[in-house]
C-alpha cells in the first residue's frame, strides 16, 4: 500500500511481486548447567519477478519493479549465556550473506549486485546482567554497498559501537524500564545513503511505563 500511495514517491502502477521463495535450516542447543549455548544456520533462495525496490530519483526516493531478482544466502548466528551466581553473561553473534542480483533482460546489469544491498552483514551483542542492572554492548558491521546499478561506485563498509545501561523498577503498580543509550559510541563518520551524512554520536535516554490493574 505504501509502496503505490506513499506521498511523496509512491507509484500507483506497480505490479505485485510474484515469485517462489526455499528456505531450509538447522539448529543445535547445548545446556550444561546454568549455562547454554546454541547455533542456528539458515539457507534461503528466493527468484522474484517485479521486485519492489525504492530508489533515489533526485531529492525523493521511488518505488520500482526490478525485471527478475533473485536472492540467496545465509543467515548463521550463536549465542552463549553463562550465569555465574548474581551475575548473567551473555553474547549473541549474527552473521548474514545476501546476493541480490538482478536476472535479466537489461543485460548490461545482469547479475549485479543491486544497490544499497549489502552481501555481508554482522552483529556481535554483549549483555552483562547484575543486580537488576543490565549493560549492552552492540557492534555492527555492515559492508560496502554499491550506490549504481553497473556497480561502479560504492559506499564504504561500516563498523558501529552502541552502548546502553538499563534498570527496571517497581514503583506500586507501575514498572518502569529506563535505559541510557549512547549511540555511534566511538563517533564514527558514515553514510548509508550517498551524499547523506549520518549522525556522530548521541545520547538517548528512555523511560518506558508498564500499567498493572490487577487486585
Amino acid at each position: 500500500f505504501n509502496d503505490r500511495f506513499w506521498q511523496p514517491g509512491g507509484q500507483p502502477n506497480l505490479k505485485p511481486e510474484q515469485g517462489w521463495n526455499q528456505e531450509a535450516g538447522v539448529e543445535i542447543t547445548q545446556q550444561q548447567g546454568r549455562s547454554e549455548i546454541r547455533f542456528q544456520l539458515t539457507a534461503f533462495n528466493r527468484l522474484i519477478s517485479d521486485w519492489i525496490q525504492w530508489l533515489p530519483a533526485g531529492s525523493v526516493w521511488t518505488p520500482q519493479n526490478v525485471d527478475r531478482v533473485w536472492s540467496r544466502g545465509l543467515n548463521a548466528g550463536t549465542s552463549l549465556a553463562f550465569v555465574f551466581d548474581k551475575i548473567e553473561l551473555s553474547y549473541d553473534i549474527q552473521y548474514d550473506l545476501t546476493f541480490s542480483t538482478r536476472q535479466g533482460p537489461a543485460p548490461d546489469y545482469e547479475r549485479e549486485q543491486l544497490i544499497y544491498t549489502p552481501v555481508h552483514q554482522g552483529r556481535l551483542v554483549s549483555n552483562l546482567v547484575f543486580d537488576n542492572w543490565r549493560l549492552r554492548w552492540q557492534q555492527e558491521w555492515t559492508g560496502r554497498v554499491f550506490t549504481r546499478a553497473d556497480n561502479s561506485s560504492d559506499l564504504p563498509a561500516i563498523y558501529l559501537h552502541h552502548f546502553s545501561v538499563e534498570r527496571p523498577f517497581q514503583w506500586r503498580n507501575m514498572q518502569l524500564n529506563t535505559a541510557l543509550s549512547i549511540h555511534n559510541l566511538l563517533d564514527t563518520k558514515y553514510q548509508r545513503v550517498s551524499g547523506r551524512p549520518m549522525p556522530g554520536r548521541w545520547i538517548e535516554f528512555s523511560i518506558i511505563t508498564h500499567l498493572n490493574f490487577k487486585k
